[in-house]
């Protein structure tokens, strides 16, 4: 196995507790009864925050999925005009990144429009949570860092933890409201992109030629980003655990080799690594 391959692996094992973390945290608001109209408006709003920023993820402050389509709009003006084509790859990625949060955006606002018809937030005021803020700022310091740009794009998505917690706490009820539906469905559309996106994004990084100190440092950042993550997504999800708990979640590699078997088997066989 190459450097890239084993510290890769290595750091996918690190982050594997706290993606373990966030699905037992939202698993546990979904299946505990804590659950109320307020609350899900509650977390609801500050994913569509998420979904319409990236919350740091997408790229420099200010950018956002409107962002991401005009860019891609403003390539493909060139093609009407005549002008020298540029990677069309690249070009259809973007855009089709940019769909598909867009849809995931457009989902979770329908179930909150149904909780809340005459609902009206902006995009700021969705985002308005402490520990969310926190992770925004977090993000865009390690951009300033060396490969800092790398580190934060393997954060999108978070391990899919949330998302794979959705599907599981709903996988056997027999009766959902309308709320609920759009909540699956937002939670199975965004499992199906994510897996695209997180592959090609560890992907690139085998790719980046970095040494083993690069490595030791995104393995870093991760675990930086991860942590901060947990407390946005505690948070999220009406801070059912302690720090304390949070912490010992963090660190139980047991949990995260477990999540890694049962959710993430994709990861391994696209990377050619054992997870």
């Amino acid at each position: 196995m190459s450097l890239a391959h084993d510290m890769l692996a290595r750091a996918i094992r690190a982050s594997a507790p706290y993606w373990a973390a966030e699905y037992a945290i939202v698993f546990h608001y979904f299946t505990n009864g804590v659950r109320t109209p307020q609350r899900d408006i509650g977390w609801i709003t500050l994913q569509m925050f998420k979904e319409w920023t990236g919350s740091g993820v997408y790229g420099k402050r200010g950018v956002t999925v409107n962002n991401l389509i005009k860019r891609a709009a403003s390539q493909i003006d060139q093609i009407d005009a005549g002008e020298a084509i540029g990677d069309l790859d690249a070009i259809s990625g973007l855009l089709q990144f940019a769909i598909d949060e867009f849809n995931h955006f457009s989902l979770l606002c329908k179930a909150f429009l149904k909780l809340d018809p005459d609902g009206r937030m902006s995009i700021e005021q969705m985002g308005d949570l402490p520990e969310g803020r926190r992770l925004v700022e977090l993000r865009h310091a390690w951009r300033d860092r060396p490969n800092g740009d790398l580190i934060v794009e393997l954060t999108e998505g978070g391990g899919l933890g949330m998302y794979f917690a959705v599907g599981d706490a709903f996988a056997h009820s027999t009766q959902r409201s309308d709320v609920d539906e759009l909540i699956v469905r937002f939670a199975q559309a965004t499992v199906t992109d994510e897996i695209q996106h997180m592959a090609g994004r560890f992907q690139r990084a085998l790719e980046a030629d970095l040494s083993r100190e690069d490595w030791e440092q995104v393995d870093a950042g991760l675990q930086d980003q991860f942590a901060q993550k947990l407390r946005e997504r505690n948070q999220q999800f009406g801070s059912a655990f302690s720090d304390e708990a949070l912490e010992h979640m963090g660190a139980d590699a047991g949990a995260g080799r477990a999540y890694l078997r049962r959710n993430l088997g994709f990861l391994g066989e696209r990377l050619g690594i054992p997870v």
